[in-house]
């Protein structure tokens, strides 16, 4: 977040008049004011102002006024004057006037010369973010900005930032496609498909062929692999045999990663079936697929490793 979020959430206010009363209120509370006393937040007659209040053992209305954005000074002043008539009408010593409104110190000096006798005080916007940032204020940000600064919510945010820029816990995977007897075994494409909120840079990727123990694939991925559509990856220099067990490792910029494949070739179907699974850098299960028809016809899968040609 900004240093000054407290001063831009006020600012660009969209939470409507009832929430603003409220952390009106919270504001005076705050700042010596005491017995505040709402009238009808969620609209109603008012007799002219938001809350009676106590100042000095004396007797004041609050007036609230928070448009979105920055408006010209004289809505704000016709504002002011409508309130300051609540004054009067309440019997009342004083007004307290909270607003978003970003007032110079010759704005502020006018609107209390239109109050004379009367004495006013104005919470401007520098003024109630001041208040509303000091430490004790720290449930009302959070309640009425969404503003959070505990230390849980620090190193979160803090965490979401690296994860964005490093790839967090977000892994991929290959699928291929059109792997049939009229191809002779070369996929006709091959998909890469991320899992996870967040993007995932610098992706290299390495097919070996665990029969042969050789590697028969690499690529490179120039550009962030983000979103869902899958990156297809055209006509693959490689082709599969009957019975071929892939290991495909993945390593990027969040880590490393490994996805188990098994393809065979269904004489039956004249297709190969798959059965597939990723394994994470601690060797936890990310994903695992057996098609029903792969378990129809070939039983279950262990994705055991074959053993090297030459032992």
């Amino acid at each position: 977040m900004r240093p000054d979020e407290t001063f831009h959430r006020l600012r660009d206010w969209t939470a409507g008049s009832a929430l603003a009363e409220r952390l009106g209120a919270q504001i005076l509370n705050e700042s010596g004011y005491a017995d505040l006393d709402p009238i009808h937040p969620l609209g109603g007659p008012d007799g002219g102002k938001d809350a009676l209040c106590v100042k000095g053992e004396r007797k004041w209305i609050m007036a609230v006024y928070f448009p979105y954005g920055q408006e010209r000074f004289s809505q704000t002043r016709q504002k002011f004057q409508g309130d300051l008539a609540g004054v009067s009408k309440n019997h009342a010593e004083g007004m307290a006037f909270v607003t978003n409104q970003k007032l110079t110190e010759g704005e502020r000096n006018e609107l209390e010369a239109l109050a004379s006798p009367a004495p006013v005080e104005i919470f401007h916007l520098d003024r109630v973010a001041g208040v509303l940032d000091k430490p004790a204020m720290v449930s009302v940000r959070k309640q009425f900005l969404q503003i959070d600064t505990s230390e849980a919510a620090v190193l979160d945010a803090v965490a979401e930032m690296k994860a964005t820029q490093t790839g967090g816990d977000s892994w991929c995977r290959l699928d291929f496609s059109g792997l049939d007897a009229a191809t002779g075994g070369v996929p006709r494409c091959v998909a890469l498909i991320r899992t996870g909120r967040f993007p995932i840079y610098d992706l290299h990727i390495r097919v070996a062929n665990m029969h042969t123990w050789k590697d028969v694939f690499t690529y490179d991925l120039p550009q962030a692999l983000v979103g869902s559509p899958p990156i297809w990856m055209h006509n693959p220099a490689f082709r599969v045999a009957p019975n071929t067990f892939f290991r495909i490792f993945f390593i990027a910029r969040n880590g490393s990663w490994h996805q188990d494949m098994v393809l065979r070739f269904s004489k039956a179907r004249q297709y190969w079936s798959c059965a597939t699974r990723v394994v994470g850098m601690k060797g936890e299960n990310l994903y695992e697929f057996i098609g029903s028809e792969f378990a129809e016809e070939f039983g279950p899968e262990n994705f055991e490793v074959p053993p090297h040609p030459d032992v």
